[in-house]
């Protein structure tokens, strides 16, 4: 008999195992993240952000606000455009 294994993965804030394509797992380098639903990893960032350097969080959360924002431009301008034509 042949037996599909699948990757499994354990939450680090909760604690419970769940498949691979399930969750949410971040992989940075070789670090890996797994969170097995989206408040976990809410949870998880918040002690994040209270615990990372506040000058480099304050530096890089600017820098991703303003790039969500012209984005969020570019996708206003183009809405507006399809609904005028």
């Amino acid at each position: 008999m042949l037996r599909i294994t699948e990757k499994k993965y354990v939450c680090v804030v909760c604690g419970k195992k769940f498949p691979e394509g399930q969750g949410i797992v971040i992989k940075v380098r070789d670090i890996t993240l797994a969170f097995h639903k989206k408040t976990c990893f809410v949870r998880f960032f918040k002690s994040f952000i209270d615990v990372v350097d506040p000058g480099c969080f304050d530096k890089y959360a600017k820098k991703i606000l303003a790039e969500y924002e012209e984005f969020l431009k570019k996708k206003t301008v183009s809405k507006r455009f399809l609904e005028e034509s």
